[in-house]
């Protein structure tokens, strides 16, 4: 089973776990109600029993509500310590970049091959960062698929415009 597939159902069965538990701690309230007005009603103890019941019950479902959706805390810290690190990289990327003003053109060169690398790095950190939140929040995750569609378009936008200047400048 998929990651998405198990958190779709524990959020399912949460859910459902709390609209059950509400349903009895309900169902325990009108009983006790209605058995209290009966020709022979329960003992107090029974009556006593049965409003706590019900509390326990209206307890449990509302522990289960609460954690419905919630993000897991081991995802957040992940997401922290990867975005932490990623600043640490892009510092020293910054640094290194400053670096390159002093170089001669061969060391520049190699430099520059490393500055393209240590980007990519920082690309994929960025990405698989955005990965973290999206396990846990499906509105970022929408959004995501959004920013990625629209990148897509304006890379297709971007390769029709160079291919229309490679073009021109074959011509002319």
């Amino acid at each position: 089973m998929t990651k998405k597939a198990q958190r779709l159902w524990r959020r399912w069965a949460q859910r459902a776990g709390g609209a059950l538990l509400f349903l009895l701690a309900i169902g325990t309230t009108v009983f006790t109600a209605a058995t209290a007005s009966r020709e022979d009603p329960p003992s107090s103890e029974l009556s006593v029993l049965l409003v706590l019941l019900a509390a326990a019950f209206q307890l449990g479902s509302i522990a289960l509500f609460s954690r419905s959706g919630r993000p897991d805390d081991t995802h957040s810290e992940a997401s922290v310590r990867r975005l932490v690190n990623l600043t640490y990289r892009t510092q020293a990327l910054s640094m290194s970049a400053q670096d390159a003003k002093s170089m001669d053109t061969a060391t520049m060169r190699s430099a520059l091959l490393d500055l393209s690398a240590r980007l990519n790095y920082i690309a994929e950190d960025t990405l698989a960062s955005v990965e973290d939140w999206t396990s846990f929040n499906s509105a970022a995750e929408r959004k995501v698929n959004e920013l990625n569609q629209n990148a897509s378009q304006q890379r297709g936008q971007n390769e029709s415009l160079e291919e229309e200047n490679v073009n021109a400048t074959d011509r002319g």
